[in-house]
């Protein structure tokens, strides 16, 4: 299961009309023709924040009903989507995450459930992250993720999925991923929980032998030049990473970041008494430990 991402906002330009359709008053509709004509119909000035927006193709009067592309109002929304194969437009408000997260927050404090929530967006991935110190008990947490999952349905946000990373006795333990798509079939009671279930996308902690000796491996260069070998799925506090030049690095601090790449360019460089990794578009830099 993959997590859902945004289409190229470049596939809207020909299909420009399937866009926002926005009812306007007779007023609007008389003085647009003022404009001239776009194939016959009267064209419409988009004023967004006060600001005079032009595209490709135009927005028109349609009958009374102002027909608006999608190419023009993008910036206004949180997601405009569209599907080439089905011919459907879709388009999510902007939310408020900071106010949102405080609510859910509250929400686990209420239901005792051990977590924090933080919302991690970027251009083509917006995802629901929770850290989650497990009960030790599997019914339970199975039920916990349940209800923090379920959370992302009920509001009307961009997101495209559900990430849980669970602790115990903190050490991490492993990650869930699951996407929107398929949470909104469990709440719709479209699927049953155990279908559900099978749907989760589970990435154990790995299993990394360290040599006893020496306890500190050498560090031969100050600056290393590498890639991550294979998938980059970011970091949750104690994320271990495998380079292609046969490395291994594991964080050391307490950062989370969701971020899904294949195989990402990564500079380690000496900060201080410790290193720090940089990996290639991510601005931000998270201190590391060599372990091999």
């Amino acid at each position: 299961m993959r997590i859902a991402t945004s289409n190229s906002f470049g596939k809207l330009k020909k299909v420009i009309l399937s866009g926002v359709v926005l009812m306007m008053f007779a007023s609007v509709v008389s003085a647009s023709s003022i404009n001239g004509d776009y194939n016959g119909y009267p064209i419409v000035n988009l004023n967004v924040n006060r600001e005079l927006i032009s595209s490709d193709v135009p927005a028109i009067n349609v009958d009374g009903t102002v027909l608006i592309p999608l190419e023009a109002v993008k910036g206004i929304f949180a997601k405009v989507d569209w599907d080439e194969e089905t011919q459907t437009a879709t388009i999510l408000g902007k939310t408020d995450f900071k106010s949102m997260s405080k609510l859910f927050n509250g929400l686990l404090k209420a239901t005792g459930i051990d977590a924090k929530l933080t919302i991690e967006l970027s251009e083509e991935l917006g995802i629901m992250q929770y850290v989650y110190n497990s009960s030790g008990n599997a019914d339970t947490d199975r039920t916990n993720i349940l209800v923090m999952a379920s959370l992302l349905t009920s509001l009307n946000t961009p997101l495209d999925g559900v990430s849980i990373q669970i602790y115990k006795d903190q050490a991490y333990q492993a990650r869930v991923t699951v996407g929107y798509s398929d949470i909104k079939k469990f709440t719709d009671n479209q699927i049953s929980q155990d279908e559900f279930l099978k749907l989760w996308l589970v990435q154990n902690a790995p299993t990394i032998t360290v040599p006893s000796t020496p306890s500190t491996p050498q560090i031969t260069s100050s600056v290393i030049e590498s890639r991550i070998d294979g998938d980059f799925n970011g970091w949750d506090g104690t994320t271990i990473f495998k380079l292609q030049n046969g490395q291994i690095w594991q964080q050391d601090d307490y950062k989370i970041r969701v971020a899904i790449k294949l195989s990402p360019k990564v500079i380690i460089y000496k900060s201080g008494t410790r290193y720090k990794m940089k990996v290639d578009g991510i601005d931000d830099e998270i201190y590391v430990k060599r372990l091999k």
